[in-house]
Parts: C-alpha cells; structure tokens; sequence
C-alpha cells in the first residue's frame, strides 16, 4: 500500500469533536466543474481511516465521505457505521469499500462524532490497493 498525498484527507489530524478533514481533494475538471468523474477506472477506490493515536472519552466516531462542486463540499456519498470508542485504539484501520465511482469534482470527510474525545488522531485516505501481508 503506497500513500500518495495528493489522495490524504487527513495526516494524523486531531478529533476531538465533529469535524471536517484538513484537505479537500479536487478531482479536476471535466467539461464543467459540476460534471461527475470517475475516480475508480479500472478498480474499486477505498477509502481507509487509520487510527494513529488512540481515540480516547467519547462515545463514537462515524465517517462520511462527501462530494461537490465547490472547495466545500456537503453531499453525503458513503458513510461508515458508529465505531465505538473502545474500538478506536492506535492501529486501529477500517476502510469504506463501496465508494460510488462517479464524484463531483471535490470530496472531503466529515468526521461525525458523538461525544468528545480528549485525544486521538486519524490518517485518512484514498486507496486503490489493499495491503496484504502475512508473516512468512
């Protein structure tokens, strides 16, 4: 699995209420900017959530994924479950396999949390690869 950082929501950022990623990803023009594009081509996009530090006093974290014409985007495109707090340890990776193909020209996260967390970070991003390791 290779991070490109043209594809990072988020680079170990900071929850501790409700909040938007750090980066908005503009997928380019084509045609207009309200044009749909694809982003998968040729292989399904995930989108992976990391747990860097560990999310810690909340209740649960739930992650949408949002698209639009504009550098703010609000359409709701895919969204994970709730994931509760005690799940959310360092390490911690879910991923949201099912991302429509076609998107606006910007997407972003909105980090939907209920409660407040007195700590924890998230690296999210777009991936076209799954890493699969095992030991030898």
């Amino acid at each position: 699995m290779i991070l490109d950082s043209t594809q990072l929501y988020s680079d170990d950022q900071a929850l501790t209420t409700t909040a938007v990623s750090t980066n908005v990803i503009d997928h380019g023009l084509i045609g207009s900017s309200a044009n749909p594009r694809n982003i998968g081509r040729g292989n399904h996009v995930r989108l992976m959530v990391l747990v860097t530090v560990a999310l810690v006093g909340g209740t649960s974290l739930e992650v949408h994924l949002q698209t639009g014409s504009t550098a703010t985007p609000t359409t709701i495109i895919a969204e994970s479950q709730a994931i509760v707090a005690a799940t959310l340890v360092a390490g911690y990776r879910f991923d949201l396999q099912f991302i429509p193909d076609l998107v606006e020209r910007f997407t972003r996260i909105n980090y939907v949390i209920v409660g407040t967390f007195t700590a924890g970070q998230v690296t999210t991003a777009l991936l076209d690869t799954v890493q699969s390791w095992s030991a030898p």
